[in-house]
């Protein structure tokens, strides 16, 4: 599978924490596409995209890494795009694989993952920050 990953933070221009907590942020999985997906320019060049070539990924982990956050309340506005994240700090990935994650010139159109087993960094999402916390 081949993931399309945020590797830095978006922020709302005016500051406004419930719009940037909405937004993608770093290690959030904006798609996975199979083996071989015709990316668009755009997808390959982003310095703030990286696409992640990894072959040990089922179904399963696809639906995970794509998932909107669960809330209790079904009638309060999602405030978050992805329930859980790559954690693109983990110790698995420092090497080769970081320095590619860094690089913004984007030298690696896609960057090769080898795995054990992608769980070890997918990464649960906070709880949910209501609005009047918020505030």
């Amino acid at each position: 599978m081949e993931i399309l990953v945020r590797v830095k933070d978006r922020v709302d221009p005016d500051g406004d924490r419930i719009k940037t907590s909405r937004l993608f942020q770093r290690g959030d999985v904006i798609t996975v596409q199979p083996d071989g997906h015709p990316w668009s320019p755009r997808e390959l060049t982003n310095p703030h995209w990286r696409i992640l070539v990894v072959l040990d990924m089922t179904v399963k982990d696809k639906q995970s890494l794509v998932g909107h956050s669960i809330r209790e309340d079904p009638d309060a506005p999602i405030f978050r795009r992805r329930g859980t994240k790559i954690d693109l700090d983990h110790v698995i990935l420092l090497g080769p694989v970081r320095d590619a994650l860094d690089d913004d010139t984007r030298t690696l159109r896609k960057i090769p993952v080898v795995l054990v087993n992608v769980r070890t960094v997918i990464k649960a999402k906070p709880a949910e920050i209501p609005p009047a916390v918020i505030g």
